[in-house]
């Protein structure tokens, strides 16, 4: 995965996987298809960890625009060519759903209530070293107050999000994309 944002490429590399075309008909993503050219053509790829390389961007300002960015997110997903970030998130989605559905099963005694607090802190425990490290790196520890509620919250926010994008369109900079 990669941010636009804080992206450089040597020229050179841009025009022989041919920039930004075989996506045209996708309304994002450019950053991320450009990413995936990099490694399908084997060039060397690295994340820049320094703080100084950091580049802020502003939040969605509510709930709405955020539903409406990860919806935009979610819908470019089948176009990705990278086999790793294709399962990376239906492994998420998956996890999250089962989550969900684990629950379901528990009120009709079809699954033990131990497989879901297991499946849930196995979760709970990657997502909490992979957001401590961010944390820590941004300096932003403060962030972790409020881990638990959001690791509850979470799966239900990311398995709408998916069906969302299955049937809906977006809004992204002043435009409309229906499905």
């Amino acid at each position: 995965m990669c941010n636009g944002a804080n992206l450089c490429y040597k020229k050179t590399a841009f025009l022989e996987v041919e920039g930004f075309s075989g996506n045209e008909n996708i309304s994002s993503g450019d950053d991320v298809f450009l990413l995936q050219k990099f490694t399908a053509h084997h060039f060397p790829v690295a994340f820049l960890k320094s703080r100084e390389a950091t580049v802020f961007t502003k939040p969605q300002p509510d709930i709405n625009s955020l539903i409406s960015q990860r919806i935009r997110w979610a819908a470019k997903t089948p176009a990705y060519k990278s086999f790793f970030a294709k399962t990376l998130g239906l492994v998420i989605l998956l996890m999250n759903l089962w989550i969900l559905t684990g629950g379901i099963f528990v009120l009709f005694d079809s699954v033990d209530p131990e497989v879901l607090v297991l499946s849930f802190f196995l979760k709970f425990i990657f997502d909490l070293l992979l957001i401590f490290q961010a944390a820590k790196f941004f300096r932003r520890r403060d962030v972790l107050q409020h881990f638990l509620w959001s690791s509850i919250l979470y799966p239900f926010f990311s398995v709408y999000v998916v069906v969302l994008s299955l049937f809906k369109g977006f809004e992204w900079k002043g435009r409309r994309f229906v499905r």
